[in-house]
């Protein structure tokens, strides 16, 4: 139910997002999810704290992953890793999903609950070595960017990039290139703006796997303050090149 004055409100269109999809004939169909119910491709990795931001001491009890109004909804909390993976092992190729994230609200200071960092919504790639790509998001000068990542073997830090401001319902993308990696966010459903290009050396080769959600494998803190995001329309497809 929403009561606001007339043209307060608009309602984001039945096709949003659909001008960001690659050509469908280029889709990798059997790693493509639109997350009407959780496969079983995918592998929970949840903190084993995740019980203080589900059991309620904040919000309604409610599972870490579930499926809800035809998104996967994972709820962490700013410091607390959840996420789920599955086997990758393609190259040359573009991965985007669409996220959501509500904007709880810590109630005693009335604002906005910020992820800690690399604990925000995620779209990574790793290679079981210790590499990994990453596009999420940051704070910045109080505000949340689009921000990626990269991760060397030994766990340095091979790059670091922010980017433009997140937006109520954005997408992620990562693009691997034969001599090169892009990342990409869009904040209005319509365009791309990118985040950063760099070169691929150090992070050749297909990646073994998919990670979704936020975090990887390590709270900062146990903070009990829950966060909920919504993941919906996975796409991986071959790029044209």
């Amino acid at each position: 139910l929403i009561v606001a004055e007339s043209g307060r409100y608009q309602p984001y269109p039945t096709d949003f997002g659909a001008s960001l999809e690659p050509p469908k004939n280029l889709c990798v169909t059997s790693l493509c999810d639109d997350f009407s119910d959780l496969s079983s491709a995918w592998e929970p990795h949840l903190s084993p704290d995740i019980g203080r931001v589900t059991g309620g001491g904040h919000a309604v009890p409610s599972e870490p992953l579930c499926v809800r109004w035809g998104a996967l909804r994972i709820r962490s909390g700013p410091y607390l890793y959840a996420n789920i993976r599955r086997p990758f092992g393609i190259d040359n190729c573009s991965v985007q999903v669409q996220f959501r994230r509500p904007g709880n609200y810590i109630i005693s200071q009335w604002k906005p609950v910020q992820f800690g960092e690399g604990m925000g919504p995620a779209l990574a790639l790793r290679w079981n070595d210790g590499r990994e790509i990453r596009v999420t998001c940051s704070g910045q000068g109080g505000e949340e960017v689009f921000t990626c990542v990269g991760t060397n073997a030994d766990g340095s830090r091979g790059f670091r990039k922010g980017g433009p401001k997140l937006g109520f319902i954005n997408y992620f993308r990562v693009e691997l290139h034969a001599d090169s990696l892009s990342f990409w966010g869009s904040a209005d459903g319509e365009d791309w703006q990118q985040i950063h290009r760099v070169s691929r050396a150090g992070f050749m080769g297909a990646p073994d796997t998919l990670l979704l959600g936020q975090g990887a494998d390590i709270d900062v803190n146990r903070t009990a303050y829950d966060d909920d995001v919504y993941y919906d329309t996975l796409v991986v497809a071959r790029l044209e090149e």
